[in-house]
């Protein structure tokens, strides 16, 4: 469930085709903090081009790959609050949720999943989304009798 960079998302400029291509390659490579990098050099060099939004949401899956849960969690809030309108909404609210979810924030969990479910009811994203609702929605397991923590 990562996106690909559509032909819409990728730079007519040459250099910056090229930056963001060898970001994708770094990227691929599982050279995460590389990626990050690079992704952050385009974004910075190409703010106005539709594929810095790719490289902003490419950030905050390097983080959920690297499993710095609280960076993604920030990184998708920036891009759904820079990218409001994004065709790749669906995708950075899904990522959001889960990150607020392994950071023990289930509130802002929630919000995001339901946005995703409420607003791209469609979308293979919002699938993903009820699964965790869903998941939210169960009471966290309990301790079998006879096993309780005993107090210092």
């Amino acid at each position: 469930m990562w996106p690909e960079p559509r032909e819409a998302y990728l730079p007519r400029d040459d250099s910056a085709r090229t930056l963001l291509e060898a970001a994708e390659r770094i990227f691929a490579e599982d050279l995460l903090d590389a990626a990050i990098a690079t992704y952050r050099h385009f974004a910075d060099r190409y703010p106005d081009l539709p594929a810095a939004e790719i490289a902003s949401l490419r950030i905050g899956q390097c983080h959920t790959l690297a499993e710095r849960h609280a960076e993604a969690a920030a990184q998708y809030e920036q891009f759904l609050e820079t990218y409001p309108d994004s065709s790749l909404r669906p995708m950075a609210l899904l990522w959001s949720g889960v990150s607020h979810i392994q950071i023990g924030e289930p509130a802002k969990a929630r919000e995001r999943l339901e946005e995703a479910v409420t607003r791209f009811p469609t979308s293979a994203y919002a699938e993903g989304a009820r699964q965790r609702l869903q998941a939210l929605a169960k009471p966290p397991p309990t301790r079998p009798e006879g096993h309780h923590k005993s107090l210092p």
